[in-house]
């Protein structure tokens, strides 16, 4: 089965994610191992942890699109680190992608909060550091209400 086929047969059977989202993923992961192998000064292609790959994401969504990155990835359904890592295994599990006898869900659990990591980053600086000072109830109430902004938007 290609991966086309296996993204399909997954949606199909009811995702909590578009197919785009397992696109960008496979995306991703080839940006965060070229990422990584240009780093050490390999050549080849290699394993990524939950962490590294989430970190290879967050660069990844912040060159490709920039201030739209948060609200274009909660279109899709992703909308944390978390998220990331179900789609990895949804894959793993379609055997689209492999894993070792390591990795699990837990190593993408907390790696960055999105909206710091993808909005904070576009705000003006006054706004940025009234930000600072609020707490992370008030930063999970901004993830919401950013989830049901993009939910309205989409469903019109």
């Amino acid at each position: 089965m290609n991966f086309d086929e296996g993204v399909e047969r997954i949606v199909r059977q009811g995702s909590d994610y578009s197919a785009d989202a397992y696109y960008f993923v496979k995306d991703a992961l080839t940006y965060a191992q070229e990422k990584l192998s240009r780093n050490r000064k390999r050549k080849s292609s290699r394993h990524v942890s939950g962490r590294e790959f989430s970190e290879g994401v967050r660069q990844y969504v912040l060159e490709e699109f920039g201030p739209l990155g948060f609200f274009v990835l909660a279109e899709w359904g992703i909308h944390s680190c978390e998220d990331l890592g179900e789609i990895v295994f949804e894959l793993v599990q379609a055997e689209l992608l492999t894993k070792t006898d390591q990795d699990s869900r837990e190593d993408f659990a907390g790696v960055f909060d999105f909206w710091e990591a993808l909005v904070h980053p576009y705000l003006p600086p006054s706004q940025r550091s009234r930000m600072k000072n609020r707490s992370e109830s008030d930063a999970a109430k901004r993830r919401q209400s950013a989830r049901k902004g993009c939910r309205r938007q989409i469903n019109g």
